[in-house]
């Protein structure tokens, strides 16, 4: 089985992996991220924000360099109004286990991939700005861990592209997912 997680969900899929590392041949992390520094402060300084702001400003501001100029206003909006429905304090509670489980699982989870891990990353999530678009030779600590934690890495930067690389450009996304693919049947049948 070949899991593929987009923003959050990537480290959802790892987590999988870590449970059934047997039933997963390979695993696909879509704009992910990986929290670095000291877990308190980062939840005190995401609780801050959101008080300080309004959950609803929060959000606004989160999703808004999730998406390039050119995606078209009305799907911004309904992914803007569907997570502003959220509860304030699971939204937040929901963040902080993200934290939480970078802090004290996402290394050993990466050190123990040893299966093919194709990351698209097309945008760098900042805890205290929020997303930066990829340019060409930008590093996220997502991308340094992959290439010193996972061998079997491969690792992809889409620039010109919002958090969604799987809706604003779905062809070059799905050429690297195909690649994937062909590499795992190959290896199959050596």
């Amino acid at each position: 089985m070949i899991l593929i997680g987009h923003s959050i969900a990537t480290k959802i899929v790892r987590e999988c992996f870590r449970r059934s590392p047997d039933r997963i041949r390979a695993l696909v992390l879509v704009d992910g991220s990986t929290f670095v520094g000291d877990e308190q402060t980062l939840i005190h300084q995401l609780h801050r924000r959101i008080a300080e702001q309004g959950f609803a400003d929060y959000i606004e501001r989160l999703f808004d360099n999730m998406f390039i100029a050119g995606t078209g206003l009305t799907l911004r909006q309904h992914f803007v109004k569907r997570a502003q429905l959220l509860d304030p304090t699971f939204a937040a509670q929901i963040q902080a286990a993200s934290v939480r489980w970078d802090m004290r699982k996402g290394d050993a989870v990466l050190r123990s991939l040893d299966i093919p891990t194709l990351l698209i990353q097309s945008n760098y999530f900042r805890p205290d700005t929020g997303r930066v678009p990829m340019t060409w030779g930008a590093r996220t600590p997502l991308i340094d861990k992959l290439e010193e934690l996972v061998p079997l890495s491969e690792i992809v930067v889409m620039t010109g592209t919002g958090h969604m690389p799987m809706l604003e450009r779905p062809q070059e996304v799905a050429v690297h997912l195909a690649g994937l693919v062909r590499r795992l049947t190959a290896e199959r049948h050596r």
